[in-house]
């Protein structure tokens, strides 16, 4: 995979995977026409040449022009086609950290060959259709650059998608159904574009569902258990006396056709089919649209994984922990090179403090000054290295500092230090 070179091949080309990890970079017309007018217009032109001036420039525009889907898939947007410009501007600037991303899960999913055999291809398209949420919580006031954010999130996308859809595969129409919330089954009905008068048979029958299945409290109801005759029949004879007048009567049978459509829409919503995101063309009215991809997910829906649960669980925490031993190692080198750049004196209060196991009074006689500054190098190095840690997790967490997550980070450094410095003395 080529490195791209101008703005506008980076805001307007998608990756193509071909074969194992080759790919190539694929120019999308629409997006390079977009990108370069908007290059034309634009009278700033030192800022204009910078990839941070582009990025910024397209979340405005998408943040002008929409409100966040719900949906974690970018085909559930809205048919503005400023907004679909935008987000896809946006998308692909990002193909390099949706890459790697899906590289080393890949990578990580590949050694356990009985849990799941897919290419990493498919993860990279998995990945891709979580974009709008990727999208939804980056926040560039907190000092992550866009790709540095996107390939974390994408990475916990992929693992939040492999969970739920193990948990789709092992439920029953009817547990998902009791399992899911009334705000992610309107969000449900919205996606199938249902106006709130359709959706109204369909949330009325669920309310009336989860209090007339008494059998779901039985043991082994996540798995095993369905309604009985006497369910749908207290389900219907619920719905029938609540129901708002306007609305018909309903039979058990119409009720139990109306919830496992309904639980086929939640799966569907849940974990959506994989359309390809890098492709854009016209529909019958000019808009612009998604073109349709042979979805790379139907393993997960007709097969799931092979291993047990508790398998893919253990490899996800493992992954987890591998993720967070990168972080700590990662926090060792900034913390290490902070110390270095502090002031000499700080640097021997801190080795005299931490290793030796210095009291304040016996350092200021070690090095021959008082001891309210000995106190003073101990605060100002401790700020010191407080900030770039600070520095460092927002950069490269993303995590928005307050006075309680500094507080944490403070106790944090401090134990870092103790371990720093003790390692030290038993060298």
């Amino acid at each position: 995979m080529r490195p791209r070179q101008d703005l506008a091949e980076l805001f307007s080309t998608f990756l193509q995977l071909e074969t194992g990890t080759s790919g190539r970079w694929s120019h999308e017309p629409t997006l390079r026409r977009s990108i370069l007018r908007a290059l034309q217009l634009q009278p700033n032109q030192a800022a204009k040449a910078t990839n941070a001036f582009w990025v910024s420039y397209w979340l405005e525009q998408h943040r002008q022009q929409h409100s966040f889907p719900s949906s974690a898939s970018v085909s559930s947007a809205p048919t503005s086609s400023g907004h679909r410009l935008s987000q896809h501007h946006l998308l692909a600037y990002t193909q390099e950290a949706c890459y790697w991303a899906s590289y080393r899960f890949h990578k990580t999913m590949a050694q356990f060959a009985a849990i799941s055999d897919q290419t990493l291809a498919d993860y990279f398209q998995i990945a891709q259709a979580q974009f709008s949420k990727v999208l939804a919580g980056f926040s560039p006031d907190r000092g992550a650059t866009l790709e540095t954010y996107a390939e974390l999130a994408f990475t916990h996308r992929l693992k939040d998608a492999v969970r739920q859809q193990k948990t789709l595969d092992i439920c029953s129409n009817w547990s998902l159904l009791r399992r899911t919330s009334r705000k992610q089954l309107q969000e449900t009905l919205e996606y199938q574009s249902l106006s709130p008068a359709l959706q109204q048979p369909y949330l009325w029958a669920w309310l009336c569902f989860r209090e007339g299945w008494v059998g779901a409290s039985a043991p082994g109801a996540r798995r095993r258990l369905a309604p009985a005759t006497e369910d749908w029949q207290a389900i219907a004879q619920a719905y029938n006396q609540s129901k708002p007048p306007e609305q018909p009567l309903a039979t058990p049978e119409q009720l139990e056709q109306r919830l496992t459509q309904m639980a086929a829409w939640l799966r569907a919503y849940l974990h959506p089919s994989v359309q390809s995101l890098n492709q854009l063309q016209y529909g019958e009215e000019g808009e612009e649209r998604l073109a349709g991809l042979s979805d790379p997910t139907a393993w997960a829906q007709s097969e799931g994984f092979v291993g047990s649960p508790s398998l893919l669980t253990n490899l996800i925490a493992e992954e987890e922990i591998n993720e967070r031993q990168r972080q700590r190692s990662q926090l060792d080198q900034v913390l290490a090179q902070a110390i270095q750049t502090l002031k000499p004196e700080w640097q021997t209060v801190l080795d005299l403090y931490y290793r030796q196991g210095l009291i304040q009074s016996q350092i200021a006689k070690h090095i021959g000054c008082s001891q309210p500054s000995v106190a003073r190098y101990l605060l100002r190095a401790r700020e010191a290295l407080l900030n770039a840690l600070v520095t460092w997790s927002q950069q490269t967490l993303n995590i928005v500092s307050s006075p309680d997550r500094i507080a944490q980070q403070g106790d944090a450094m401090e134990e870092w230090l103790m371990g720093h410095y003790g390692s030290q003395s038993r060298e």
